[in-house]
């Protein structure tokens, strides 16, 4: 039986995904063809698993971003760091995806930033407008977003939390 959950399939996804991350490593977008000789399966298996590569690519970003919001929910202090090694852990679709999503959208995660580190922090400086703390989250959100893409595209030089440390000093100088 083929369920969702049994082991095969989830090392075929598994494969898919370390296939296109690898691609995506490259800078280039593969196609099914590719894929399959990377993960070394069938095209009629790839094709029982998705629609397309874009099929693939927004499961494997699904995926990618829930395992952020679980990564950062897993206990109160450092998020900052444990965002930045994650980030770091998966730099090759973050620097797409970032690339891409210029807005910032890493909703998941900032999600849990807001509330466990910017809210209580505009609260304890006495911003208490739910809109006011919303342009600040913004901001705040949007400066964050831009340290990450330009440390994921400067090949992570500096650790992660060296990055967190300048995200938080950010935060707190510009509180």
């Amino acid at each position: 039986m083929n369920t969702a959950n049994n082991q095969l399939r989830q090392d075929t996804d598994r494969r898919l995904r370390e296939a296109l991350l690898a691609f995506m490593e490259q800078g280039r977008e593969p196609t099914v063809g590719e894929l399959c000789e990377r993960a070394q399966i069938n095209r009629s298996t790839f094709y029982r698993h998705y629609l397309d590569v874009y099929d693939l690519m927004e499961k494997t970003e699904i995926q990618i971003q829930k395992g952020l919001a679980l990564t950062l929910a897993e206990g109160e202090p450092e998020h900052l760091e444990r965002l930045a090694r994650y980030v770091s852990e998966y730099r090759h679709f973050y620097r797409i995806y970032l690339k891409k999503n210029m807005d910032g959208s890493m909703e998941d995660g900032f999600q849990t930033i807001w509330e466990t580190q910017l809210r209580p922090r505009f609260l304890a400086a006495g911003i208490t407008d739910e809109r006011r703390m919303l342009y600040y989250f913004h901001y705040v959100r949007a400066g964050m977003t831009t340290v990450l893409r330009l440390w994921l595209e400067d090949g992570c030089r500096e650790s992660p939390e060296e990055i967190a440390n300048i995200l938080r000093n950010s935060i707190v100088r510009g509180n």
